[in-house]
Order: structure tokens, then C-alpha cells, then sequence
């Protein structure tokens, strides 16, 4: 886990030499509202100059929490997805961009009772400013003591951007 780590670290302070944008996010996952659970992370996305429509970019989430009927959980680390994204900006409408997003990866465990497995999803999104709003849907895959777990979960995320 910790060469994962330094890798997407010096990867940042690479990239940050070419000006590029990065967003910093929270994220709330709907299924808090169908269980007594409340489940939020914090991600970091990296865009690339804009193409056409399309934004490639890079992000991985870096820290969860989970709290449920009093005990919280914070997994800081313990899970960390890392994944490439397509970011098609539609329409431009003084100023707000709507747009959509896939994205796909790997996710890596600090734990040697799982082993990873794919994390990738797809959403749309409002762009105002400097500010982002997105609804995104997210399937991931990875096995616990041997054994195959496949979620998919809908997570509401609000985002700043910062050069």
C-alpha cells in the first residue's frame, strides 16, 4: 500500500508542474438513507486540459466513513481506489457546464484479508465556477478472505476546484 501511496503522490507533484486542475470532493453515498448507517468519503480528481468535449483525468478516494447506532468507523487508507476518468462537459450555460463522467480503476486493500478488484461507475454533473455538484453510480469488486463481494451504490458528491 505504500508504494501505491507514493506513486499517486509524486504523481500529483508531477502533474502539478503542468498546471493542471484539481478537485477536491465529499462524497454521500444514498444508501445512508435506506439504512441506519451514514457512509461519506473525500476524494481528489486531476483534469487534464480540455479536448473537445472530453476531460481525461486521474482521482482516487482517500479516506471513508461510516458511522451506525453509535460506533464510527473511519478507514482512512485501509481502502483506496485509484481510477482513470472520461469527462464529456456538454453544454455550457453562462457559465455552468453540465457533464458526464465515467471512470474506471483498480481498488487497493492495506488489509491482507482482501484482495482488490475493479472500482468503476459512471454519472452527470453541474460545474458552476468553482464549484462541482455530481451524481454518480459506482460498482466495485473484491474478495474477503477468499470470498467474491460485488457492491453497487449511488453517491451524491460536492467538489471545489483549485489550480
Amino acid at each position: 500500500m505504500k508504494k501505491v501511496l507514493i506513486a499517486i503522490f509524486s504523481m500529483i507533484i508531477s502533474v502539478n508542474a503542468m498546471a493542471l486542475t484539481f478537485e477536491g470532493k465529499l462524497g454521500f453515498s444514498s444508501d445512508f438513507l435506506e439504512q441506519d448507517g451514514v457512509y461519506f468519503n473525500m476524494g481528489l480528481d486531476i483534469y487534464g486540459e480540455q479536448r473537445t468535449i472530453l476531460q481525461p483525468g486521474i482521482g482516487f478516494l482517500f479516506a471513508d466513513f461510516y458511522s451506525a447506532d453509535g460506533d464510527s468507523d473511519l478507514s482512512t487508507l485501509d481502502k483506496l481506489p485509484v481510477y482513470g476518468i472520461a469527462k464529456f462537459n456538454l453544454v455550457d450555460m453562462g457559465g455552468a457546464i453540465f457533464f458526464l463522467k465515467a471512470f474506471g480503476g483498480w481498488q487497493f486493500f492495506d488489509d491482507s484479508n482482501y484482495d482488490g478488484g475493479l472500482y468503476y461507475g459512471y454519472g452527470l454533473g453541474l460545474d458552476i465556477s468553482k464549484i462541482s455538484v455530481e451524481y454518480f453510480l459506482t460498482k466495485e469488486n473484491y474478495k474477503v478472505n477468499g470470498l467474491e463481494v460485488d457492491n453497487d451504490f449511488g453517491t451524491i458528491a460536492v467538489g471545489y476546484y483549485f489550480n
